[in-house]
């Protein structure tokens, strides 16, 4: 087989600065000598092709170990067949196309990486056009199916967790939520994303990147199209999003630890080998973290810092003080990012399902989901899910909204109402007159409100609500509660009623027509009493 000097010696300009670029060893050439050899000799350091190796996306990668296995060629038409077309184009049209930065198939991704090469070679006396393996690479490969034959991964062959987090779609319910508390103005620190606990930072990156959020800000056409959108759809294209993103920064899951100085990590690279770590694992089966982790440790460490790195970078562990220098602790740094991508991005964004060992016990397993394949691959899903047909309404004004309920209407629901703390697993909402004026400030309408109402929540309606958003349109604010505790309502009417009925009790003191003073401790229990009169009133006690 031709060497890789031989292979690459008669590339046009534009070809080696390719290669360069693909390998990251553009600034380590002399424009005084033979570009081709420089690139050569640095392309056969086993460590950077081991590193670059690494990189490359899975179907990439078992292309170079089935043309290995092949004795390190394979005839061009039969090898493009299964991998795709490599392009005839010239200097120009390479210019302009950039298939190094863009390649059509995999055939292209490896010739223009510079693993592969052309060439007629002779096979049965005649010469035919094959598509080999450097020797050099053909040897580096050989040594890389040894490795591993000879180190299998740690699975756990036909396991039963005691219970199974099967990867989802839930991530569309935190983007729903966290999209809904910004449009409305709410700090993200205000703003909760659990059952899985995904960081607001994380995911108000990720859908940045995913352009729903504009300088932060939320984009209304675009998030429109995003939460009406087939799930399945919007899902896929988040995972999508985040597999290429670089700005995502996975690093900063590792709370504990702070890395100083100029350091710029090169995010989408660490993902990438991230993702070639993950993409060769069997289907089906689990494997426990700390296993899997230690194999890594053994096997594949350097997929964040490597050589010198271990040492010349400066991070620090915010709860111990300490600097982590060195390779011995790759446990603190690599392997705590690597569980924490398993069981964070990786389990919300598709890839992963999760294990435990007993019953109530903390993850320790994981698997790659049903999901795993078609993501890697680039590939939308195809799935379909029940959706929930409504929503609890209380006569308290109160909302309960499960999972599963169509995300465009939550976000509409979500932006009129005051947020309560989850209810086992059920978003909960309630109608207020600040929150009500908020929503008109920001151009919504009471009667979107009241469409929402009575076309989704569950019948019987407590019809005290619709009365009270009905007098709100007419009147809006008709009953506060003020320091001192006084009451007052719009009408005479109102206090009449009140009055009379055995709730009007905690009214010490009429002092006109439409204010009484509250007896202390009854606030509440009048509150209540007006909104069963259909009557939204407001609590204003700040000293």
């Amino acid at each position: 087989m031709p060497t890789l000097i031989e292979s690459i010696i008669d590339y046009e300009p534009d070809q080696l600065d390719m290669l360069a670029e693909q390998w990251g060893i553009e600034q380590e050439l002399d424009p005084a000598k033979p570009k081709a050899r420089q690139i050569s000799a640095r392309l056969l350091d086993r460590e950077l092709f081991t590193e670059v190796l690494q990189a490359l996306p899975d179907k990439a990668y078992q292309a170079l170990l089935r043309l290995t296995r092949s004795g390190g060629r394979q005839p061009l038409d039969q090898f493009q067949r299964v991998f795709g077309e490599l392009r005839e184009m010239g200097a120009a049209r390479r210019g302009k196309v950039r298939p190094d930065r863009n390649p059509a198939s995999i055939t292209e991704k490896l010739y223009y990486s510079g693993f592969i090469a052309r060439a007629f070679l002779r096979e049965g006396g005649q010469p035919q056009e094959f598509i080999y393996l450097p020797e050099e690479f053909q040897q580096f490969m050989s040594d890389e199916i040894e490795r591993l034959e000879a180190d299998n991964i740690p699975a756990l062959p036909n396991y039963s967790p005691a219970r199974v987090y099967t990867a989802s779609d839930v991530i569309l319910e935190h983007a729903c939520t966290l999209l809904a508390g910004l449009r409305k103005g709410l700090a993200p620190k205000q703003i909760e994303l659990a059952s899985p606990q995904v960081p607001v930072d994380f995911l108000k990156t990720l859908l940045s990147e995913a352009g729903l959020l504009n300088s932060g800000k939320p984009d209304p056409e675009r998030i429109g199209a995003f939460l009406e959108a087939p799930r399945a759809q919007s899902f896929s294209t988040l995972s999508q999003v985040w597999q290429h993103s670089t700005v995502v920064n996975e690093t900063r899951l590792l709370q504990q630890l702070e890395f100083e100085g100029t350091l710029k990590i090169n995010t989408l690279q660490l993902r990438q080998r991230l993702l070639a770590l993950f993409a060769p694992l069997p289907a089906e089966q689990w494997f426990d973290l700390d296993e899997y982790i230690g194999w890594v440790k053994q096997h594949r460490p350097d997929f964040l810092r490597s050589g010198g790195e271990y040492d010349s970078w400066i991070i620090q562990h915010k709860d111990k003080g300490f600097y982590l220098k060195g390779f011995e602790y790759w446990d603190e740094v690599e392997g705590a990012l690597l569980k924490a991508v398993l069981i964070g991005p990786f389990f919300w964004l598709g890839l992963t399902d999760l294990g435990t060992k007993s019953k109530n016990g903390k993850v320790q397993l994981f698997r790659r989901s049903a999901w795993a394949e078609a993501l890697l691959d680039g590939q939308s899903l195809e799935y379909t899910q029940a959706e929930v047909d409504g929503f609890a309404l209380n006569k308290d004004g109160s909302l309960l909204v499960e999972r599963g309920f169509p995300l465009s209407l939550r976000y509409q629901l979500a932006r009129f109402c005051e947020w309560d703390p989850e209810k086992k697993g059920k978003y909960s909402y309630h109608i207020s007159p600040p929150a009500l004026q908020e929503a008109l400030r920001q151009g919504l309408q009471v009667n979107q409100l009241i469409a929402l109402i009575n076309k989704h929540a569950r019948k019987p309606l407590p019809p005290n609500i619709p009365q009270a958003l009905e007098r709100w349109k007419q009147h809006e604010l008709e009953a506060v509660f003020e320091q001192p505790v006084l009451l007052r309502v719009r009408s005479a009417a109102i206090m009449e009623q009140l009055l009379a009925s055995r709730a009007g009790k905690p009214l010490l003191t009429r002092l006109n027509d439409t204010t009484a003073v509250v007896k202390p401790g009854g606030v509440q229990a009048l509150k209540d009493t007006l909104l069963d009169l259909g009557i939204l009133a407001d609590v204003r006690l700040e000293v």
